[in-house]
């Protein structure tokens, strides 16, 4: 019985590790992909801009991080005058 739990334990402690693995990775990755997309914002590409903006939504919100981008977004809407255009991105 105490092996069993031990077991458990363990492949508990495993998966936790996984989780937080996977959301630091993701994180790094949604932001990464702001930055790519603020790159684009800058010279003008606003088709590119979204299309990386959209990806990283995707994943902000797979981590739970909507707070966070949405406090993203309305920087860049400040940072770059795109008043309405950014209430699409947010949702």
């Amino acid at each position: 019985m105490r092996g069993d739990w031990i077991a458990a334990r363990e492949a508990w402690q495993q998966l936790w590790a996984m989780a937080g693995a996977d959301f630091n990775m993701n994180s790094r990755r949604w932001r990464a992909k702001v930055g790519v997309a603020e790159t684009w914002l800058r010279v003008g590409e606003w088709e590119t801009a979204v299309a990386h903006l959209t990806a990283a939504r995707e994943l902000a919100w797979a981590i739970g991080a909507s707070p966070a981008w949405e406090q993203t977004v309305q920087r860049l809407a400040e940072a770059y005058d795109l008043g309405d255009k950014a209430i699409n991105l947010i949702f």
